[in-house]
C-alpha cells in the first residue's frame, strides 16, 4: 500500500521545514516548544516517520519566520524543480469519487 510520507512530494516538504528551522537558528527542542509539541514529534516529522498536515506545515513556516503563503509557494516550486507530476483538477475529482459532469 502506498504511504504518502515516502513520496518525493513529501520528501520536499520535510526538507523545507528542516531548512527553515536551521535557518532560524532553532534546535528541534526550540521548534517543538514554539509548536507546543515534543522534540520527538519534530524529529519524526523531519525524518518522515510522521505525517505533517497543512495546518502544521503553515504553523512551522510561521514560527520559523517564513510566511505560510511563501512556504507553500516554496513547496510548489520545489515540486516543479524536481519534476513531480501534480494531478490535474480532473484527476483530483476522479480520485475523490466525483463525476465528470
Amino acid at each position: 500500500m502506498f504511504n504518502i510520507i515516502f513520496s518525493d512530494e513529501y520528501e520536499a516538504a520535510t526538507r523545507l521545514i528542516t531548512e527553515w528551522r536551521q535557518r532560524a537558528g532553532l534546535s528541534q527542542h526550540a521548534l517543538a516548544a514554539r509548536l507546543n509539541r515534543s522534540q520527538g514529534h519534530v524529529h519524526r516529522m523531519e525524518t518522515r516517520q510522521r505525517p505533517i498536515d497543512l495546518v502544521e506545515f503553515c504553523r512551522i513556516a510561521h514560527v520559523t519566520g517564513v510566511s505560510p503563503r511563501e512556504g507553500l509557494d516554496q513547496l510548489l516550486k520545489e515540486w516543479e524543480r524536481s519534476g513531480v507530476a501534480l494531478p490535474t483538477a480532473h484527476a483530483e475529482v476522479t480520485l475523490l469519487g466525483g463525476s465528470e459532469s
